[in-house]
């Protein structure tokens, strides 16, 4: 490395030349820059001058560009052994490396090009907001304290420094700064945006600060010098404080006033009972009258607002309502837009009872209002008493509603809903485009379609419906989809693919949906910056907050636990990877062949290019698409369990409430022989529901693997019995899974756990067997997914009853096609896809 003694300039003419090359590379015109770096290492011979090191830097950044990176980044390098204090060098490593996303890197790099200019303010901007986003607040904060030290009559970097010391948990500096850069302002005019956002944001730090009265008095000062522009926001923040304060006549006005400006905001609620002491989702007998009169008068009032009726149903007991009040409360009315707030009421079967009496006086009395009662027929879960929904009764009922209204859409969606729980997927996809058809543009009904033909397994006509709505020249619809970040379609594919047992092209779909997840991680990046300069400091937080929790979504669970589960299947069967790799070697053998004509044909089209002598701005080559179609080399992976952690690592540091993400952190961890995470994962689970039946499976197997292990391994042994999940040693776990099948004899998920927790306790087959087959005895109630669960753990097993099971299964459920022969199954499959031919 040369030392910085040694440093020479370019020459003049070579001068004039790279800046040339700076403002080429900014406005992207990247073939004449590219030619004007050449020109300029031609002048210097390479003998290690470090003149040479920022051209080769900035032509390494052209080639990048151009999609050449391996070119590009060895120049970045050789530039940087020439010359490792130039801040150009360093900066245009920080370039490349946040280009690739990779801001760990960039951020090293960045930091190291601060440290050769130290005063570089597009350097230390930079550097901030890489430090943001990888939550580096500390740095964040000596960033920002040096941008202001250099530039402190720029407003945005008062603000800034606040906001760097507010995230670095430094209220109170956060405050103080915020009080010196007002001291700064004159002649504000009036309702000014930017500085109504900034007094917001001063607010907010006062109220975090427990300066309730401070922030208070400040409000009442912005409001009358007519400084604040966001109405509804001084009301919130005036009824919070109040509330703070505990000045219950002023905050229980202040929340009224908010509920008589926004009826439908359940959050103004909550905070109205909350003062008072009352949770308003669980009301004791003390205050329960005061909700409900409240709640009553204000829907007297409100005659068409929504959201107090819902209350008033969710929280009076069923005993407490009678059939006139219901009806009033619902509307009389259960169709698309009403069932969303009554359906909840199905848990309770007192009321459900009663719904039940409206609807079908309605269906007696109402002739046009037949569609009500089979709609009613399909909610709610199956109860204790019956086995609920009533699917067979749900399809007579539509069926006489649409011979009396053929053109209503919502009977066809109700009997594609009633057939789908029945486990008849075809027929279900069939009234569901009998639905859409009815209004071809809906698109809303178009999607109903193609999820129902997926659940089917017809991927192809799913494909055709949603080409419809999307654009015309994409390459497929799923890609247009899968660019407008459509996570419905994506999980929705990926799950019809893992269903049919098609991994690979499981994993790709799934795949896709976790770098949408990385794109919109990504795409904040630029907002550190934006939300900066136009001041909306308030929502940026909240978008922070937003972005932390981000893959808590429920679309990222389902994806995770889907590709986990996979993931889990390639560990324990090694053979399909196998499998998968001959396939792959077939394929990289037409690939070559393909790749081997396209590199001749880009030979010619480059031999064409250079006798153009013209010179225009470069259109940047794509990158190359996706090489794996058919998602085999994700399923040839060597790791499958470590890949299944980088689906759940985040859901784990988030503390998920999703039970089977925990359930799957579990499998994954126990077979990497990570005992006491395994062990976290299962307690975890345990706090979020102790009666779950998958649970009871995977306590049994952990104890069954702590049991053998060697008497010298205390530790693991000793952490396991500090736990509510313990099973005393003198205890069998044969006795262990026996009482708990005899405490949950009448639920059918705790009975096949049983079963299948005999067959891991290596149980005589028979009696595994004679579990399983209890899911269909009289006294149970169990749906088609359960059984369908017992069918294929039977399977797994190699049981010789499982036709045995599969007939019976047919006759307690025989609207259920999952239960029917194979050539049943087919004549179904072929049904529906005739059918789907038949439109013009």
């Amino acid at each position: 490395m040369a030392s910085k003694q040694q440093r020479k300039p370019l020459p003049l003419k070579e001068q004039a030349l790279f800046k040339e090359l700076l403002a080429l590379y900014e406005s992207r015109t990247l073939k004449r820059a590219l030619k004007t770096a050449d020109q300029i290492l031609k002048k210097i011979p390479d003998h290690g001058d470090i003149a040479l090191a920022e051209t080769m830097c900035m032509k390494g950044l052209v080639l990048t560009h151009m999609n050449r990176k391996e070119e590009g980044m060895d120049l970045v390098k050789k530039g940087l052994v020439y010359d490792m204090q130039s801040h150009i060098c360093w900066h245009v490593l920080g370039i490349i490396k946040k280009a690739d996303k990779n801001w760990d890197e960039a951020l090293k790099a960045y930091m190291q090009a601060v440290r050769c200019d130290k005063e570089n303010m597009n350097l230390l901007r930079d550097a901030a907001q890489l430090q943001v986003h990888l939550g580096i607040y500390d740095g964040f904060q000596d960033t920002r304290w040096q941008i202001l030290k250099l530039r402190p009559n720029l407003r945005q970097n008062w603000i800034a420094y606040a906001l760097a010391c507010h995230l670095n948990s430094n209220l109170v500096e956060a405050k103080n700064t915020l009080r010196t850069y007002f001291g700064t302002l004159l002649n504000i005019p009036d309702y000014d945006v930017e500085h109504s956002e900034v007094l917001l944001y001063y607010l907010r730090i006062l109220e975090e600060l427990g300066e309730y009265s401070d922030a208070l008095a400040q409000l009442d000062l912005y409001v009358t010098g007519r400084s604040i522009v966001d109405k509804v926001a001084i009301a919130e923040i005036r009824a919070r404080l109040l509330s703070k304060l505990n000045s219950m006549d002023d905050a229980l006005q202040a929340w009224r006033a908010l509920i008589d400006q926004n009826p439908d905001c359940h959050r103004y609620y909550t905070e109205l009972f909350k003062l008072q002491g009352i949770d308003i989702n669980s009301p004791t007998t003390e205050n329960y009258q005061t909700v409900v009169s409240f709640l009553q008068e204000l829907t007297a009032r409100l005659p068409r607002i929504m959201t107090p009726r819902r209350l008033l149903l969710a929280i009076m007991p069923g005993r407490f309502l009678s059939l006139p009040i219901l009806t009033v409360l619902i509307g009389g009315k259960l169709h698309r837009e009403n069932r969303l707030y009554i359906r909840p009421l199905y848990v309770c079967e007192e009321k459900r009872a009663l719904i039940e009496q409206i609807v079908e006086s309605l269906r007696e009395d109402i002739e046009k209002g037949r569609d009500v009662a089979a709609l009613h027929h399909s909610c709610g879960p199956y109860s204790s008493t019956s086995p609920f929904p009533d699917p067979e009764r749900s399809l007579s009922l539509l069926e006489r509603a649409i011979e009396h209204t053929p053109t209503l859409p919502e009977l066809y969606m109700g009997k594609a809903k009633i057939l789908k729980i029945a486990g008849d997927p075809f027929n279900a996809a069939r009234a569901m485009e009998e639905a859409r058809r009815l209004d071809g543009q809906d698109r809303y009904l178009n999607w109903k379609a193609a999820k129902y033909l997926m659940r089917a397994g017809n991927l192809e006509e799913a494909t055709r419906l949603l080409g419809i709505f999307t654009k015309k020249d994409a390459q497929s619809p799923g890609a247009d989809l899968e660019d407008m970040q459509c996570f419905s379609y994506m999980l929705a594919e990926g799950d019809a693919h893992f269903q049919a047992g098609r991994l690979g092209l499981a994993l790709r779909r799934f795949k896709a949906l976790q770098m949408t997840f990385d794109d919109i991680e990504n795409d904040q990046f630029d907002f550190h910056n934006y939300s900066l300069r136009k001041s909306t400091i308030n929502t940026y937080l909240d978008l922070m907050s937003f972005e932390k929790r981000l893959r808590d979504r429920p679309t990222y669970t389902k994806a995770a636990i889907a590709s986990s589960k996979i993931y889990v299947r390639l560990y324990d069967d090694s053979s399909l990877s196998r499998r998968m790799e001959e396939k792959i070697s077939e394929a990289d053998k037409k690939a070559k062949k393909k790749a081997k004509k396209a590199a001749q044909r880009g030979n010619e089209e480059n031999k064409r290019s250079t006798t153009n002598t013209t010179l225009k701005e470069e259109d940047i080559p794509e990158p190359p698409k996706y090489d794996d179609p058919e998602g085999l080399k994700l399923l040839t992976t060597k790791d499958p369990l470590g890949d299944a952690m980088k689906w759940l690592k985040p859901l784990q540091a988030l503390k998920t409430r999703s039970i089977e993400a925990w359930f799957m952190i579990y499998d994954v961890t126990i077979r990497k022989q990570k005992l006491v995470q395994a062990l976290q994962a299962l307690i975890t689970a345990w706090h979020l529901d102790q009666s779950s039946a998958e649970l009871h499976v995977r306590i049994v197997d952990y104890h069954i693997r702590i049991r053998a292990l060697p008497a010298q391994d205390t530790p693991t042994v000793a952490l396991l019995a500090a736990t509510d999940i313990s099973i005393p040693p003198e205890v069998s776990l044969e006795t262990y899974n026996n009482e708990f099948i005899q405490k949950s004899l009448s639920s059918a998920k705790a009975i096949l756990a049983g079963a299948r927790v005999s067959q891991l306790l290596g149980s005589p087959l028979d009696i595994v067997e004679g579990g399983v087959f209890e899911l269909l005895s009289g006294n149970i109630l169990v749906d088609v997914d359960t059984v369908r669960e017992g069918l294929h753990f039977l399977s797994n097993i190699g049981s010789s009853r499982k036709e045995e099971f599969r007939e019976r299964a047919k006759e307690k459920f025989p609207l259920a096609v999952f239960f029917g022969t194979a050539e049943e199954i087919r004549i179904a499959e072929e049904s529906l896809t005739q059918y789907m031919g038949t439109e013009t």
